[in-house]
């Protein structure tokens, strides 16, 4: 992408500067990528980080990073609770179709994608673990499972 698809495109709520943080040059990061992130962001009304080689850097299992078609953020905790329908909502709406929400066990993050076929999950991993645990057949908020209000044994 180029620093003028921004204006041409209607990219208000993200930045050149805010792409380049990540890691990832302009050129490496498909437009179309930043319009639906942008869509989303509107709609979601609420601040989105973008994580440290979130986009086309860093080790990804998802090969659309590397194509430039995924990012991976975030939202600022003191901005307030994240709804996690909310955020799968919104990501649909905005035209991602690989959906990945994750919680920590104390904050959400998000992976989204272009790929051309549907793949929506959650993510989580209690408070100390390094491994993600994921789970695509039921999509109940990320939180529960990281909290162990939700224990995985009994859903299935």
């Amino acid at each position: 992408m180029l620093i003028s698809d921004f204006k041409d495109n209607g990219i208000e709520k993200f930045t050149p500067d805010e792409i380049v943080r990540t890691g990832a040059t302009l050129a490496s990061v498909q437009v179309f990528t930043m319009i639906h992130l942008n869509t989303f962001r509107l709609d979601i009304d609420r601040a989105t980080v973008l994580l440290s080689n979130g986009l086309t850097t860093g080790d990804h299992r998802a090969r659309w990073h590397p194509l430039g078609f995924a990012v991976d953020g975030a939202f600022r905790e003191g901005d307030g609770p994240v709804l996690f329908k909310r955020v799968l909502y919104a990501a649909l709406q905005a035209g991602f179709h690989g959906i990945g929400i994750y919680h920590n066990g104390t904050a959400y993050s998000f992976h989204f994608d272009l790929r051309p076929d549907r793949a929506i999950w959650v993510g989580w991993k209690m408070h100390g673990e390094d491994e993600w645990h994921l789970e695509y057949e039921f999509l109940i908020d990320p939180a529960l499972f990281a909290t162990g209000a939700v224990n995985r044994a009994l859903l299935g």
